[in-house]
């Protein structure tokens, strides 16, 4: 009885993350003067210095990177209802709660978020052998980012790393630092 009351805590958490992120981010667009760094509504950030990205949903307090990964005990818990023994209405919330939490994280554009919900899953599903239709499921969500993966590499062709024959990486050091 405490577990299930623990699980309902969790749920309405995620409800409330997951429409908090989408109004903040929705409210972006509507009236971005609110969004300040620093101010109350500091949850979307987006640099116009760098008109090539897209603004990031994020936490009040912490960036969008460490928003995505407090997603992810939601995420699970809302699984877990959707999977478990419950009544179809439950299964419906728990469902509703998962997809919000899923459009919060892919908002974030944060692939490390993402790519901790992945193996997360993996190690999730395979814990559950006989749950066939979560294997086809997690196979399809990593073809789908199968898609995406040459997207990273392009994100930023204006802005190569440094390589050893770059005359930024082949520069001697100041000669004011220590030996």
């Amino acid at each position: 009885d405490d577990i299930k009351r623990l699980v309902d805590v969790y749920l309405v958490c995620g409800l409330f993350l997951g429409v908090s992120g989408l109004l903040f981010y929705g409210m972006y667009f509507v009236v971005p003067g609110i969004f300040v760094e620093g101010g109350f509504f500091d949850a979307v950030t987006f640099s116009v210095d760098r008109p090539w990205t897209v603004p990031l949903l994020q936490s009040i307090d912490v960036g969008s990177n460490a928003y995505a990964l407090s997603l992810l005990p939601f995420m699970f818990v809302a699984m877990g209802s959707m999977t478990g023994p419950a009544t179809r209405k439950r299964k419906a919330y728990a469902s509703t709660i998962f997809l919000l939490l899923v459009l919060n994280l892919l908002l974030t554009f944060s692939r490390g978020g993402v790519l901790a919900f992945l193996l997360a899953r993996v190690v999730w599903v395979f814990a559950f052998r006989c749950r066939s239709a979560l294997k086809v499921l997690l196979a399809a969500s990593v073809a789908g980012l199968h898609h995406l993966s040459p997207r990273a590499t392009d994100t930023f062709p204006a802005h190569p790393s440094p390589t050893a024959s770059s005359p930024a990486a082949s520069a001697p050091l100041s000669s004011s630092s220590p030996p």
